[in-house]
């Protein structure tokens, strides 16, 4: 696997025209100005190799031909299904720039375009096909070969397209950028057009909470039923097709953010800025008022039974922490004192010229003048070993640490719901508004308030380990909370550790925003926290690799490492 990623790291970076561009492999590949975020390696089977070099060679050819900042400022204000529909097109044309230059990555795009051929047979035909299908006519007219199965789809999809669409790419030449902007803007005429034919004749939504399944790409709500794939259909029933999928712009589209995050790339840019859709049922607790008695009492069982498999962990943990931040506080001398021990350094000087400072006194470090926050990812993917790690680490900690003097606040994030909360319910009754930002309702947890000793809180740490609890992880909005709680603290010194498993995923959001949304708030934040410099940041990947987002970041391979892990950047932290 490691060899496979450094040679995808070297070829990317060769094809994208900059030999130090930055490379990263994340859970959704996307282009910005200065990286490229490749698709993680789902495993070592050569078909799913083959199509992450064609997922490489096309993000890498995105970069080169298409990242344009006047692109950018020219459409930063179009609707989010018209950006999408633009950078399909761009993504094709780059993909054709870059295969004329580069020949020998036409055969490392071919399961790419297949597997992506797939994705649009296996759905009933939408607008979406008509753009995908536009951009495949384009790669040909460009030049590029295609094969005999996509043929035969832009044949059968020749029949479903609309005659604006087949009129506009015959009236284009789409080789500069000017021409490329020209071209976009008469197919955002043709966007505003039929958004305005259409403005009278609103297709009948199925608002369901817990079905949503009008904007999914196999829960087509048309007359023809989930089983009439493009795949299946023939020329008639392409010809008298009305779709029923969700219409954003007044047109049909499937599922756009799933097409968009696995095939076509849009620029970071793009991405609309970060807000809620309503905080109104965000909540923020204490974890004794979230779990019921008779919970209470089989977590503690439960967790009690974890501590006991773990007692020689917990006990070294303690002890090493301890000796190390109590030997802290003895630490350094100092030096000009009128009485003290001697400085033999200063005998001289005092035989010259009579002064008398020539003592030293120990010098104590105030790790006292400290508080640490310890904020936990409480999502879903957590649950199990995880979360169990994670519990029993953070009361060994705040145990220790308290027992030393120093403040410790344990914090968790989480929602409220899964697949978007009362947040997404007031947004489908409001119309689905499009960019609606964050659709789901936080769920911020306090374990331990860093007010109060250990002895108070010793039991909350047993219930982090209620299933109920782990739902979605929202970490922008979550990490910006905790750093708030601790910027307001009277310490002088304020240490912040975020032990998580993986990005940022909500099912509503994600779905329902431009790719990447999510990523780019919680990289926001973080970049605002670590230029604030009043507090020292500190992420903890479980089992993925946090370093695309924070600069200090530490990764365990297992969650029995947890301990030991954060144990030793507290030591360091503390050896400042």
């Amino acid at each position: 696997m490691k060899d496979i990623k450094k040679t995808l790291i070297q070829t990317t970076r060769a094809l994208s025209g900059k030999s130090d561009l930055n490379i990263y492999f994340s859970d959704k590949a996307h282009v910005t100005t200065q990286s490229i975020f490749l698709p993680d390696l789902i495993s070592d089977k050569a078909h799913d190799i083959e199509i992450l070099k064609g997922q490489a060679d096309r993000l890498a050819f995105s970069y080169r031909y298409g990242y344009s900042e006047a692109l950018v400022k020219h459409f930063h204000k179009a609707s989010k299904n018209f950006i999408y529909s633009m950078f399909m097109v761009e993504t094709a044309l780059c993909e054709t720039f870059g295969v004329r230059d580069f020949p020998g990555s036409f055969n490392q795009l071919q399961a790419l375009q297949a597997d992506e051929l797939k994705f649009f047979q296996s759905s009933a035909p939408s607008m979406a096909h008509e753009i995908y299908t536009a951009s495949l006519i384009l790669k040909e007219k460009m030049g590029q070969t295609l094969s005999p199965e996509i043929k035969k789809f832009i044949q059968n999809m020749s029949l479903f397209m609309s005659s604006e669409i087949q009129n506009w790419l015959n009236s284009f030449n789409f080789e500069t950028l000017e021409n490329r902007i020209t071209a976009y803007e008469k197919l955002q005429e043709i966007f505003m057009k039929a958004y305005k034919s259409q403005q009278a004749e609103p297709t009948p939504q199925d608002e369901s909470f817990e079905g949503d399944q009008t904007d999914t790409v196999n829960g087509s709500s048309s007359p023809i039923g989930e089983s009439e794939s493009l795949k299946e259909m023939d020329g008639e029933n392409l010809k008298s097709y009305d779709s029923g999928e969700e219409k954003e712009d007044g047109y049909s589209f499937l599922d756009m953010n799933q097409a968009m995050q696995k095939f076509f790339y849009v620029p970071e840019t793009y991405i609309q800025p970060y807000k809620a859709y309503t905080k109104a049922h965000d909540q923020e607790d204490s974890i004794s008022h979230l779990v019921t008695q008779g919970e209470k009492a089989v977590l503690k069982q439960k967790f009690a039974h974890i501590a006991k498999m773990h007692k020689g962990l917990a006990k070294r943990l303690s002890k090493v922490l301890q000796e190390k931040l109590l030997s802290t506080l003895k630490q350094g001398w100092r030096f000009d004192q009128e009485e003290g021990v001697l400085d033999a350094s200063k005998l001289a000087s005092f035989i010259a010229s009579g002064h008398s400072k020539i003592f030293r006194l120990p010098q104590k470090k105030d790790v006292m003048d400290t508080t640490v926050t310890l904020l936990v990812d409480n999502s879903g993917s957590m649950r199990g070993r995880p979360i169990e790690m994670a519990a029993l680490t953070t009361d060994v900690l705040s145990r220790t640490l308290d027992k030393c003097g120093v403040k410790v606040e344990v914090l968790g994030f989480t929602t409220k719901a899964w697949k978007g909360g009362e947040s997404r319910i007031d947004w489908i009754s409001e119309g689905r508004p499009e960019h609606p930002g964050r659709l789901n309702d936080l769920l911020h947890v306090i374990y331990k308030p860093a007010n109060k000793p250990y002895s108070k809180c010793r039991d909350n740490f047993s219930f982090m380990l209620a299933d109920d609890l782990l739902k979605e992880n929202i970490d922008g909005e979550s990490l910006k909370w905790a750093y708030n709680r601790l910027v307001r603290r009277t310490e002088s010194r304020k240490i912040l550790i975020v032990i998580s498993d993986g990005a940022p995923v909500d099912y509503a959001t994600d779905r329902h925003n431009p790719v990447g949304y999510l990523d780019k708030h919680l990289k926001e934040v973080i970049a605002q926290v670590e230029k604030n410099k009043n507090v020292e940041l500190l992420a903890i990947g479980i089992g993925h690799d946090v370093d695309e987002y924070y600069k200090n970041a530490v990764v365990i391979d297992t969650v029995e490492t947890l301990a030991d892990t954060l144990l030793g950047e507290l030591v360091k932290l503390f050896d400042h």
